[in-house]
């Protein structure tokens, strides 16, 4: 499921995966993800 949540730009999914496992510098990652979808709905 991984490889093809990564060839499908299923990225969100691993970062929410690396957060339930306690990865917290997935929090960059989501902190990004957030920016990018606020920048977006700005656009």
């Amino acid at each position: 499921m991984m490889i093809g949540a990564l060839a499908l730009l299923g990225c969100p999914l691993r970062m929410l995966l690396r957060l339930a496992a306690g990865d917290l510098n997935a929090l960059i990652g989501f902190f990004g993800f957030a920016g990018g979808i606020w920048a977006g709905v700005q656009l």
